[in-house]
Order: structure tokens, then C-alpha cells, then sequence
């Protein structure tokens, strides 16, 4: 059917093994940001560290001087276990981030690069997809911030992608690894249970399509969905029952443009891959491209079906693009607090990707194809630019004590008084409260209460309150956005601390109790 069939591929894979080294290299030299999602995986294993069970923060209880463990389901634990793995080896915190990112980044373009193989396309059209992938922000963007379980999905779906294509003549045994496969992809990412129901939505599809005599086909039909029972049960009971998801919570209020998301989103993932377009919480302007990308995206779901139409591919097209739909209804109608942007349509997009690429070589049209290398042009100029400019930026901002990584939201100055404060701390029950889950994983002796910058969370501060007493006490906030407001009404919530004394240093404002000599010397102390 294709016309590139067996056509050169004008570059090898040291093409794309170079790239990935040049990325590396970069990331080296300028260590990733972190975000609050990866930050709060840290903190859970700084928790772990410290003696709290298996994936529990430990969280001041009512009184200061003891920790309460919340076992966290929010998050699953991939994003801070594999790096952390990695701590455990010697590393410090920024070179385990750096070899996680590599690692799941190779892992996912050779896998994906298999799996369009697999799905029926050529060397050719694999080879360019991965190029394509190579280029956009969404690759290129792990180097400067690293988003803990998003890398991991990566690098291990299409496997799980190549392992359900390869057994689809051996449903039996895909069955019996199903709940394994499931439960290593949520220790990466919750988000896999909806790749999970693709892989298994296909093989009933196979079964039910085989040429096997009816009983063959409703045994093996009746020990798939047992399988899939048991992948769902077996998380739900041991894990997610424990505590509260974005995707079970809701309360998220949802505009009418996100109703285009699910044919929008497809679009954005396959030509950029990026975050770039988050419905609908961006500006004016990139709302209003949420229409024609919508329309793109349908045009193209249709074109790409009527192509493969009774292929491989466009069955797992076809199949993907109603579960993607039907789960984004569902979240749509329980306002769901999970936003359903471009990330979440990855795996989508990197199916539609190679179809897409196979179409523009195919195309006779000279202005279709100049359209679509105009489209690739300017998205890789937008976020590629973006990102890289991203893991150049990194390297003015000052670094997490030893751990290596950047620090986007604090300057150096701050940084270095609260890190001396950090030290005195040492041997004591030392309590700092502090915004951001960042600089929480780059101290090591003081415990940690969160008192975010955000206006809704004040109502919220005033209404706690503490007990009892430690040896140090510390707020510290931002002075921007009424940071001084934020630890004054902090302040109040700790009970037996009436005096409170408070130090400006670049931009941050330091509180501690009149009666805490030891840390009032340091601030007074010369910058």
C-alpha cells in the first residue's frame, strides 16, 4: 500500500543515539528543575529515609514534636523509587534525575520505534517518527524539568504496547501477565490504567475476531476480563482505596472548550508532544486555537481510518481514540480534577504520529506537504526553543545544597541563609515551615510543614493549629504576593509561640520565636 515502501532511510540510528547524547550532555551541565508533583515524590522518600513506612510523608501531627505518616496516593511511587534506587547507589539527587531521564528516554524511542514496526509501518516512517519525537518540546523539555512519572510512562508503554501486539495469537498468556504488566505500570504512573485498557480492549477484540471455535473464544474471552478484574482489584485495594486521586476528586470547574480537548489534544501530542496547549487555563489567544486543531484532529482521525481501514493499525488507532473520548466524557461530567491536556493524550498521539508521517510522504500535494513541514517547523520552533532555552536558564539558578538540582524560586542568597539555618538544626527537632516542596528536598535535618503561596490556601492557615514545642521553629516565604501576611497568619497557628521576630534576606521573610537565640544570630548575622 505505501509508496515508501522499502525506500533509504537517509540516516541511521547514530543519528538519533547522537541527539539523545547531545541532550544528555546538556543535562548534565545544567541539572533539571523540579516541579511540585516531582518535588512531593522526593519529600515522600526523604520521609521514608527518616523511618516512615513504604510511601508515607511524614507531616507534623497535632503536636510539633511528633510526625503523623499519611500514605500518599495522589502520586504513585515510580517518580521518586527509581531515582531514589539510584540515591541508594551513591548518587546525589540532580545525577540520579539525570540517568532515570536518559534512561526512560532511550527505553521509550527504541520502544516506540519497535512498536511502529510492529504495527505494520516501514524503516523509513519509523526512523522520521522517531526524528520527529526527537525534536519536540515534550523530549527535549525532560532535560530541563523533570516531571517524575510522565518520563517513566515513556519509557515503558510502548513495551507494554509490543507485548500485547506480539501475543495477540496468545491470549492465554497475556492474561497471566496482565496484572503484572498493569501493576508495573502504575508504579510509574496512575495514569497507565488507561493504556492498560487499550492493550486489553484489543486482545478481546482479537479473540472475539479469531477464527477459533465459539467455546475456544469465550474461555479465553472469560479469562481475559478475569485478568483485567484482578489488575483493577488488586491496585484499587492494596493502593488507591488507601487515599484520594485528581482523577477520582472532583470539584475542577470545566469550561465548554474542553469538550474539544479529546480531538484538539490528539493533535498537540502527535505534532509537538508538548504541554503547550493546557485547555483551558492558557491565554485568549491559545484558546482560540482550540476550534481549528479540534477540527484538525477530527479531520485526521478520519483520514487515518479510512487509510488502515481493516489493518492492525487502524484497529488500535480506532480503539484508542473511543477509550481516549469515553474517559474524557466521563472525567468531563464529574469535573474531574485531573486536567486532560496533551501529556495525558501521549499515547494517542505517538499512534497517530507514524500515520501521520506516512501520509505526508505519500501525499502528491505539494502545498499539503509544505503545510505540514510548516506545522512541524513551527512547533518545534516553539516549544524545542522553549525547552532548550529551559535547560540553558537552569544554570543561573542556584543549585539544592548538595543535590545538585536547580532551584527556580528562590535566589542564591535566601537560599544559602535558610541552608545554614538547615545545618544548625542538626541533631534537634528542628521544624521549618516553608511554600515549596522543592526546597523541602534540598535540606536534611529539619522536619517540614507546607504553608503554600496560594490566596485560597490563607483561610486555610488561620484555621490550623499546633501544640507543644521543639527546638527550632522557622517560617519562611516569598515577600511577593503578601508573603509577610502569609507568615504572620502562619505564625498564629503554632500555640505557646507569642513573640515572633522576622528577617528580610533577598526577597524572603524569615520568622522565628523572640526566644530562639540560636537561629535569630544567623539572620541577624552578616549576609
Amino acid at each position: 500500500m505505501s509508496v515508501v515502501a522499502g525506500a533509504r532511510v537517509p540516516f541511521g540510528p547514530w543519528l538519533l543515539a547522537g541527539m539523545l547524547a547531545l541532550y544528555a550532555g546538556i543535562g548534565w551541565f545544567c541539572p533539571p528543575r523540579l516541579f511540585w508533583d516531582s518535588a512531593k515524590g522526593f519529600e515522600i522518600w526523604r520521609s521514608m529515609e527518616a523511618g516512615a513506612p513504604f510511601n508515607c510523608l511524614a507531616v507534623p501531627s497535632g503536636d510539633l514534636a511528633k510526625d503523623d505518616f499519611v500514605f500518599v496516593t495522589w502520586w504513585t511511587p515510580g517518580q521518586y523509587a527509581v531515582p531514589g534506587l539510584l540515591r541508594h547507589a551513591g548518587l546525589a539527587p540532580a545525577p540520579a534525575i539525570w540517568l532515570t531521564t536518559i534512561a526512560a528516554l532511550a527505553l521509550g524511542l527504541w520502544g516506540w520505534h519497535g512498536a511502529w514496526r510492529d504495527l505494520g509501518f516501514d524503516a523509513r516512517v519509523a526512523r522520521w517518527s522517531s526524528l520527529i519525537l526527537m525534536t519536540q518540546g515534550y523530549f527535549v523539555g525532560h532535560f530541563a524539568l523533570y516531571s517524575g512519572g510522565e518520563i517513566l510512562f515513556f519509557g515503558f508503554c510502548p513495551w507494554a504496547l509490543r507485548l500485547a501486539l506480539r501475543w495477540r495469537e496468545h491470549p492465554g498468556r497475556f492474561a497471566a501477565v496482565f496484572p503484572v504488566l498493569v501493576a508495573a505500570g502504575l508504579f510509574m504512573k496512575a495514569s497507565f490504567f488507561l493504556f492498560a485498557g487499550l492493550l486489553m480492549g484489543m486482545q478481546l477484540w482479537s479473540v472475539a475476531a479469531s477464527p477459533r471455535p465459539l467455546r475456544t473464544r469465550g474461555v479465553l474471552a472469560g479469562a481475559l476480563m478475569a485478568s483485567g478484574i484482578l489488575a483493577l482489584a488488586l491496585p484499587w485495594y492494596f493502593f488507591f482505596a488507601r487515599g484520594i486521586t485528581p482523577g477520582l476528586e472532583s470539584g475542577r470547574p470545566w469550561s465548554w472548550l474542553d469538550l474539544a480537548a479529546p480531538l484538539a489534544n490528539p493533535w498537540v501530542a502527535a505534532v509537538e508532544g508538548s504541554q503547550a496547549l493546557d485547555w483551558p487555563h492558557y491565554s485568549v489567544v491559545l484558546q482560540s486555537l482550540l476550534a481549528p486543531l479540534a477540527l484538525a484532529g477530527g479531520w485526521m482521525f478520519w483520514t487515518m481510518l479510512r487509510r488502515h481501514r481493516g489493518t492492525v493499525y487502524g484497529r488500535w488507532l480506532l480503539a484508542a481514540a473511543l477509550l481516549y473520548v469515553c474517559a474524557f466524557l466521563a472525567l468531563y461530567a464529574r469535573q474531574s480534577l485531573i486536567d486532560y491536556t496533551a501529556r495525558h493524550m501521549l499515547p494517542l498521539g505517538l499512534l497517530l504520529l507514524p500515520g501521520l508521517v506516512q501520509a505526508w510522504f505519500e501525499c502528491s500535494r505539494a502545498a499539503v506537504r509544505t503545510a505540514g513541514l510548516l506545522v512541524l517547523c513551527a512547533s518545534h520552533l516553539a516549544m524545542g526553543v522553549q525547552n532548550a532555552q529551559g535547560m540553558l536558564e537552569n544554570v543561573r539558578f542556584p543549585r539544592a545544597g548538595t543535590g545538585g538540582y536547580a532551584l527556580a524560586r528562590i535566589p542564591p542568597e535566601a537560599l544559602a541563609r535558610l541552608m545554614r539555618l538547615d545545618e544548625a538544626a542538626a541533631g534537634t527537632n528542628a521544624l521549618f515551615a516553608l511554600p515549596h516542596p522543592e526546597l523541602c528536598v534540598a535540606l536534611r535535618h529539619a522536619r517540614i510543614v507546607h504553608y503554600p503561596m496560594e490566596a485560597e490556601t490563607l483561610e486555610h492557615i488561620r484555621t490550623i493549629r499546633f501544640q507543644g514545642r521543639v527546638e527550632h521553629l522557622l517560617i519562611a516565604q516569598p515577600v511577593a504576593e503578601d508573603g509577610r501576611a502569609r507568615a504572620a497568619a502562619a505564625a498564629n497557628a503554632f500555640n505557646g509561640y507569642r513573640t515572633w521576630v522576622f528577617f528580610e534576606h533577598a526577597g524572603w521573610v524569615f520568622g522565628v520565636p523572640a526566644e530562639d537565640e540560636a537561629f535569630r544570630r544567623i539572620l541577624a548575622g552578616p549576609r
